[in-house]
């Protein structure tokens, strides 16, 4: 489209160096009845051809002209928005992810309770009543009792340990004894060979 327009402009001016030089021609001419009129011709011939050198350059500064992309003050806001806009539904999908998973451990905790209070519904009653009485009482009591629970878990482990130690070792001092009494006899069969002999 940038060489159609300049070869039109080209051409246009081409065609205005062709008019000047006719009109040249009929001034040299000497017709004296037209001298005005040849006069008033190249004038405008040569306003015209100033004209289009006026419109040339207009024409290349367009052309020239490159086109730039960029942010002032109303799209700096608008990607701000955005950003913070994008940030907020990150923010609210990872919340409700973790409200979902946090759900779920509450369904299968309400269902575990359930089947508890089926299969042993005065224990249940029990629980409910401690609850009841005081949620915070109940579960500095639950928390008592499970460290009871796990320090009497790590005693029973501790004892059995030394109980499987304490076997250990008496059937290493059995093994230690049974080899000493062998020992012995072979010692004693010995010596009575020596004596028989």
């Amino acid at each position: 489209m940038e060489s159609e327009i300049k070869e039109k402009l080209d051409n246009h001016e081409q065609l205005f160096d062709q008019l000047i030089k006719q009109v040249e021609v009929i001034e040299k001419r000497d017709y004296p009845d037209y001298k005005e009129a040849t006069a008033a011709l190249r004038e405008l011939v040569i306003n015209l051809k100033s004209h289009l050198d006026q419109v040339k350059a207009l024409v290349e500064k367009l052309l020239a002209m490159k086109i730039q992309h960029t942010l002032d003050i109303k799209t700096k806001g608008v990607i701000i928005v955005l950003a913070a806009w994008g940030l907020f539904t990150c923010l609210s999908v990872g919340l409700n992810i973790s409200q979902h998973a946090d759900n779920n451990t509450l369904k299968a905790n309400s269902l575990k309770y359930r089947m508890i209070r089926q299969a042993y519904p005065i224990q249940a009653d029990w629980a409910d009543s401690i609850y009841q009485a005081g949620p915070d009482a109940a579960e500095k009591n639950t928390i008592e009792i499970e460290e009871k629970a796990s320090q009497s878990d790590h005693a029973g482990d501790v004892a059995e340990q030394k109980e499987q130690d304490a076997k250990a070792a008496q059937k290493e001092a059995k093994a230690l004894k049974n080899e000493t009494a062998q020992a012995r006899k072979e010692t004693l069969s010995g010596n009575k060979t020596k004596h028989t002999n």
